[in-house]
């Protein structure tokens, strides 16, 4: 909990370390994740925005990197809602791993990023992007030309495997930011609150 007296709301971060885009997980979990936090219809968003108003904001992010990746799921909530807004974003984690994906919204989420990698490429720059990120990232040339197969060929229980390892609210590091008198009571039942001061 880093300590931001005065703060009306409190910034919530939880995360853990994930794969890089040549482990067999990698696909997986872009599906899972673009599913559990990706945009506008994903289940944190509807959860956490649409149905309990809790936030103006809710996904997650996936950042891949060469050596490693970090998986994290992202929202800001009113102080006086922190207690319940943790349990329904640690539990849209860990309902990934419990259930299949049904049909539909697997469907809508293949077509969704399918749809915009293409048009990532379409131009010279974007293009030129993608190339350079496979050369940085050690992928092999194939990479760009098997992307689309390759999410396309995600089953619902690789989805929920890899959510098991990487969407787990027990592994996660989570980090709230906000003022520390309203928020480290209610925090302390999802386990020990570590105190820090907000550097200037």
């Amino acid at each position: 909990l880093v300590d931001r007296p005065g703060s009306v709301q409190a910034d919530i971060r939880a995360g853990q370390i994930a794969v890089t885009r040549t482990h067999p997980d990698y696909f997986p979990l872009v599906v899972g994740n673009s599913i559990l936090g990706g945009g506008s219809s994903s289940r944190m968003f509807l959860s956490i925005r649409e149905e309990k108003g809790f936030a103006y904001d809710a996904h997650t992010e996936l950042q891949p990197n060469k050596d490693a990746s970090l998986f994290a799921a992202v929202t800001q909530v009113r102080n006086e809602v922190i207690g319940e807004a943790m349990e329904t974003l640690l539990g849209e984690l860990e309902g990934m791993g419990q259930a299949h994906v049904k049909g539909q919204e697997l469907t809508d989420v293949k077509n969704y990023l399918n749809g915009t990698f293409v048009i990532r490429m379409e131009t010279q720059n974007g293009l030129a992007n993608q190339l350079s990120m496979t050369r940085t990232m050690g992928l092999p040339e194939s990479f760009l030309e098997t992307y689309v197969t390759r999410i396309r060929s995600v089953e619902p229980d690789q989805i929920q495997s890899a959510a098991k390892k990487y969407f787990t609210p027990g592994d996660a590091t989570i980090v709230v930011v906000g003022d520390s008198q309203k928020l480290a009571k209610p925090l302390e039942k999802f386990g020990a609150v570590i105190v820090e001061k907000a550097k200037p």
